[in-house]
């Protein structure tokens, strides 16, 4: 996955198979939260889409800045052939979605595809003047003019293969109108003498003293490390979002690219792959009641190791996110213990629950009896050896198959109520207790 591009079709069964068992898709919690890590509220799972990204960031992080190594040769001709630009690290801080990435192995495709979904990156002070020939004419944002904007000068320079600020600079400054016109293959002079005062207009500060001063623009950047970039997470955040606390979705601060550490350049990935269910989903307490120095084997984790079944740690997971209230219940039985849910801090509806269900439950079988009286008489009840079998001949005629089903479903619910209240007693077993 670090130099070969994977089948995206596997990479997605894989990722299913993943998720299918630690996630049964019925939670309220959605499933990109068990990417996150669990200081965060997640559950710490490998997202391999995004662990394949950050490998290509690694790659990419390596190529700017550790230029002694043997392929980054090799890398920098075949990026040339982007968008017929002639450039090779200058992509990495253009505006590159503006770009066509045709030509390029699918290897430095998917570089760079990754590159510009999940940053945006920007260049902050001292430019280094190594690379001031270097400097892109095309796509760059610190030379955003109007006639660099459109589209037919941008085809002209093209074709002439002036792309780059050394293409218009010689050793002592500025080429003379005369040259910028077969250079730039503009023939217009007033169109050359009016690009030619755009460009310097907004130039840098260090490169316009560079090209005041002369004597300095023969260096070459070949071999010297890419400038230093400040990259941030490619994401949208509206005014709305950014004033509403409590969701799991934030923007960690990334700073200089060069020392953004591996583990954060993953993290990044899932953030900006996920960003729309975490946007939504709302934090939970898990941090603060399991942060990260808490103990690996009490984690979450540990409970789908034999012989715990999935469905067990399926549930605890259920109860540690606050998906089913039980502090009310346990109340009653342990003063110390308020009845509002440790998520959210409000009242837990386990009472009211309760008191509405008794009397509707009770309320269903009185009139189902009162059905059975109505439609069967004496003699079928006792000769009836299931008086609800009995009833649903009659009554449903064909569907009559919808009682023996209703029946077994309503044996399932009782006992796994009787498995979840027998839990909660000190006297059982605690394998059964982690079903509670």
């Amino acid at each position: 996955m670090m130099v070969l591009e994977p089948p995206g079709e596997l990479i997605r069964e894989i990722q299913r198979k993943m998720v299918a068992f630690f996630w049964s898709g019925q939670h309220w919690i959605r499933a990109a939260v068990l990417f996150l890590p669990v200081a965060e509220g997640g559950q710490g799972l490998v997202d391999i889409q995004s662990r394949v990204k950050a490998f290509r960031l690694q790659s990419v992080k390596r190529l700017l800045y550790q230029r002694d190594l043997p392929w980054t040769q090799l890398a920098g001709g075949i990026l040339h052939r982007a968008g017929g630009l002639g450039y090779d690290l200058q992509l990495f801080w253009i505006r590159l979605a503006e770009v066509s990435l045709s030509g390029l192995t699918p290897f430095y495709r998917s570089l760079l595809q990754v590159w510009k979904t999940v940053f945006e990156v920007s260049r902050g002070a001292g430019l280094s003047g190594a690379w001031i020939r270097e400097e892109p004419l095309l796509y760059n944002p610190l030379l955003q003019t109007r006639l660099l904007s459109s589209s037919s000068i941008r085809a002209c320079l093209l074709r002439s293969g002036c792309t780059k600020l050394g293409h218009v600079l010689q050793t002592n400054g500025w080429r003379s109108p005369t040259e910028l016109r077969k250079v730039t293959g503009l023939y217009s002079p007033r169109l050359v003498t009016q690009l030619l005062e755009e460009v310097e207009s907004v130039l840098p500060g260090c490169y316009r003293e560079l090209v005041v001063r002369g004597g300095t623009l023969d260096r070459q950047a070949a071999g010297a490390p890419a400038p230093n970039l400040t990259v941030r997470l490619a994401v949208q955040l509206d005014q709305e979002e950014e004033t509403v606390p409590g969701t799991l979705f934030h923007i960690p601060a990334l700073g200089r690219f060069q020392e953004v550490p591996r583990d954060a350049l993953y993290l990044a990935c899932v953030k900006v792959a996920h960003q729309a269910v975490l946007k939504r989903q709302r934090l939970s307490h898990w941090p603060g009641l399991f942060g990260p120095d808490f103990p690996l084997r009490d984690r979450w984790r540990s409970l789908y190791k034999p012989p715990i079944e999935k469905r067990s740690g399926d549930l605890q997971w259920r109860i540690i996110h606050g998906a089913i209230a039980t502090d009310r219940h346990v109340a009653h039985l342990n003063p110390a213990v308020v009845g509002q849910c440790r998520f959210c801090g409000q009242d837990e509806n386990l009472p009211l629950a309760i008191a509405v269900s008794m009397p509707i439950v009770t309320i269903i079988y009185l009139l189902t009896n009162v059905a059975y009286y109505v439609v069967l008489d004496i003699p079928s009840f006792m000769a009836s050896d299931a008086v609800a079998v009995t009833f649903g001949n009659q009554v449903l005629g064909p569907m009559n198959w919808i009682i023996p089903i209703a029946v077994a479903m309503s044996c399932y619910g009782g006992l796994n109520a009787s498995i979840i209240a027998a839990s909660s007693l000190n006297i059982l077993t605690r394998f059964l207790q982690m079903v509670r």
